[in-house]
This record gives structure tokens, C-alpha cells and sequence, in this order.
């Protein structure tokens, strides 16, 4: 049984399955929406991470010097 060869018109060279036109309708912002939010969420978080480090750094110093001066 030999292999099947597709025919010209049924090869595709499309990223992703999409033109480059339904890309940059995907790329408006009003498609996406809670994507914006999410991402607005997480960068408010990741300041909120950083500042929590730095608390925790903080507080680790001053317990060590605690223990030090004990």
C-alpha cells in the first residue's frame, strides 16, 4: 500500500492555522478584554510580590540582629 500524496491545494503554509488578517483581528483590544485584566492583575501582584520580599528581607535582618545582640 503505498503513501497518499496530498494535492497542492490541500497544503497550507498558515501559522498557526491562522491568515495574518484573523491575527490582527485576534490583537484588537476589544477581543480580549479579561486578557488585559488578567495581566494587569498579575503585574499589580508581582509589585505586590516584590515589596513582600523585600519585607521579608527586612524582617530577616532585623532578626538576626536579635539574635546577635543576645
Amino acid at each position: 500500500m503505498g503513501a497518499i500524496e496530498p494535492t497542492a491545494r490541500e497544503i497550507t503554509h498558515r501559522k498557526n492555522g491562522l491568515s495574518a488578517e484573523e491575527r490582527a483581528a485576534l490583537d484588537a483590544p476589544e477581543v480580549w478584554p479579561e486578557m488585559d485584566a488578567l495581566l494587569e492583575r498579575i503585574q499589580r501582584l508581582t509589585k505586590t510580590n516584590e515589596q513582600l520580599r523585600e519585607l521579608v528581607t527586612q524582617l530577616s535582618v532585623l532578626v538576626i540582629k536579635n539574635a546577635v545582640d543576645r
